[in-house]
């Protein structure tokens, strides 16, 4: 039997200013689900965007090497014709973080990219929470086609439960106790405090248990 792939190699990184900024750019133009999110964020704000208080972007990237390449486990699946799979799983959540009378809101895009076969998953969605109630109040909402709002769950709830399961006393400490300002400074603490599998997590949630990402994020919320 075929043992897993295996990451050789691994690099985590904070992402912010000018970096964190073209990256969303770069999703912005490239998916049209963020432009729809921006024009909906007003409703889950509770006010025109002009009158909030808004962060620098904010995310964390997280670059993985295998050691071997992944392939689909259905061969008509592959993506190139030369059946190339995926040997480099590149990992990155970046958040614009708003704020407006006591509403503590984030925009974000969810991306999970595998090379050289070239797929990427984009993810864009909302968290909207309060400063005295952050981590058991938090609504995700996500956008159709259409740009109509829908409420949903899965990151915040797949985020917290591996972090929960797979990070430890000192990510559920830092959780915790965390500033909770806004979304932004929340992030760059968690990060701080708990980077390696802060990311990690990150990484599963978006994976969705999709069978390239899975030897280095693991299978959850699929």
């Amino acid at each position: 039997m075929t043992s897993t792939p295996v990451a050789t190699a691994e690099n985590l990184t904070l992402i912010t200013g000018a970096s964190a900024r073209r990256e969303w750019d770069r999703l912005n133009e490239s998916y049209s689900k963020l432009p729809l999110m921006r024009a909906a964020l007003p409703a889950i704000l509770g006010a025109d965007i002009a009158e909030a208080d808004v962060q620098d972007p904010i995310g964390l990237r997280g670059d993985w090497v295998l050691d071997r390449e992944v392939h689909s486990p259905n061969p008509s699946s592959q993506s190139t014709e030369s059946g190339q799979g995926v040997k480099t799983i590149k990992s990155g959540l970046i958040l614009n973080s708003l704020t407006y009378d006591g509403q503590l809101v984030a925009m974000c895009a969810s991306v999970m990219r595998g090379d050289p076969a070239g797929e990427e998953l984009m993810d864009a969605f909302t968290l909207r929470t309060t400063s005295t109630n952050f981590l058991d109040d938090v609504e995700e909402h996500t956008v159709d086609e259409h740009g109509q709002l829908q409420q949903r769950s899965g990151f915040w709830d797949t985020l917290l439960d591996c972090l929960a399961g797979n990070c430890g006393q000192t990510c559920l400490s830092a959780a915790i106790s965390c500033r909770k300002d806004n979304w932004a400074s929340f992030l760059a603490c968690l990060a701080g405090r708990c980077g390696l599998c802060v990311v990690k997590c990150h990484a599963c949630a978006g994976c969705k248990c999709t069978y390239w990402c899975v030897p280095v994020a693991g299978c959850c919320g699929g």
